[in-house]
């Protein structure tokens, strides 16, 4: 009937855009989690002690090694991963609330001015990513040179923390801000290939968001961070 070919279609609507709101919701859970890990941490003096190089490494490693042990969200329950997304928030919490109880008391600005930063790239990548479409070739490329490049980061920035070199850090920074940027977009561009491939089924979809939307959080993360650090090390730079 006629009568109900609209309000089919504005369903039909909202279920293509389901998996991107239901991770993005996800997301904002995540970083409002993190939030809050981070001012428990330094409201109980612990920043300190996950501020350890050696701590952070292990608790970053944990993160990596749980992504691989779920692999496959489908066939994994939701409370694994919830847990997953739970625990990575505050693994970046600790990981990360040394730096930021530092600069929120010595250089509030910076801190203020990352937090800008990294919501205006970040919202400007999101909406790229929902207007520009790639193709699966070349997301498939993409994510291969993503890998190699996040590895070799990776493991530039392990090295640098026993080097402690200011050049070598601002380098890193600014390859991994690019690199997040880069893997935010794609991640985003490809959530309606997806569920294109998964159907409409809300159990499936709200598994594969809590998976993706830990993946977009650390995307958030990685940003935030770089651009703290770029703009640390610029500033040092000019206060010398």
């Amino acid at each position: 009937m006629m009568w109900n070919q609209y309000p089919q279609e504005q369903v039909a609507a909202q279920v293509k855009q389901s998996l991107f709101v239901r991770t993005m919701n996800y997301t904002a859970l995540w970083t409002v989690l993190y939030g809050i890990f981070v001012a428990l941490l330094i409201g109980t003096g612990l920043d300190r002690v996950f501020g350890n190089p050696i701590v952070s490494l292990v608790l970053v490693l944990m993160v990596m090694g749980a992504s691989f042990l779920i692999r496959d969200p489908i066939n994994a329950s939701k409370a694994a991963l919830a847990a997953y997304g739970v625990f990575t928030s505050f693994a970046l919490a600790a990981v990360s609330s040394l730096l930021i109880h530092y600069v929120a008391y010595y250089k509030s600005s910076i801190l203020i001015a990352a937090l800008v930063t990294t919501f205006l790239i970040s919202g400007a990548t999101i909406l790229a990513a929902r207007t520009v479409k790639i193709s699966e070739d070349k997301s498939q490329a993409i994510v291969k040179f993503l890998i190699i490049v996040g590895i070799a980061a990776f493991i530039a920035s392990i090295v640098n923390l026993f080097l402690k070199s200011g050049i070598f850090g601002l380098i890193i920074a600014v390859i991994f801000l690019l690199w997040s940027v880069a893997a935010l977009f794609l991640t985003i561009n490809q959530l309606d290939q997806i569920e294109a491939l998964v159907g409409d089924n809300p159990e499936i979809l709200d598994k594969l968001a809590l998976w993706e939307s830990v993946g977009v959080f650390i995307m958030f993360y990685n940003i935030f961070i770089s651009i703290l650090e770029i703009l640390l090390s610029l500033m040092g730079s000019n206060e010398e």
